[in-house]
């Protein structure tokens, strides 16, 4: 039996940002403008139902957060639809993904969390790739 399930994969999440087919461009514009808005240090939670489409959100989220921040994609701002008010937005911060539910079995989350976060970090800064200097 074949899955009806879209994997979250970069194409697809890509691919369903560039088509919109069910309006979500929107609420992800909303989402991304009050995350650079906000100046204090905060928590959000995202809540809903098993296979509401919460990892799409955050990864989509993701996705456009990361478009802002630097221009060295194959995707720009322009080619997603219903993101207009984001398209003079500029953000200084990177995202990252973690996932708790493939982290579940670790004795120590917190240590899981801090290796995805500095793993991410010397992805995402080639320059800084020895974080023990300090830059």
């Amino acid at each position: 039996m074949q899955s009806l399930d879209l994997q979250p994969t970069k194409d697809n999440l890509e691919k369903t940002l560039k088509v919109d087919a069910i309006g979500r461009n929107k609420d992800i514009a909303i989402f991304v403008n009050l995350l650079c808005n906000i100046k204090a240090p905060f928590s959000v939670a995202i809540n809903g139902n098993w296979g509401s489409g919460k990892t799409f959100f955050i990864k989509q989220t993701s996705i456009v957060l990361d478009l802002l921040s630097k221009n060295n994609s194959e995707l720009n701002i322009e080619d997603i639809p219903n993101m207009q008010s984001l398209q003079k937005k500029k953000n200084e911060f990177s995202s990252i993904y973690y996932d708790a539910w493939k982290n579940d079995n670790d004795c120590d989350p917190i240590l899981s969390i801090l290796f995805t976060i500095c793993h991410e970090y010397k992805k995402q800064s080639p320059r800084n790739r020895d974080i023990k200097k300090g830059g």
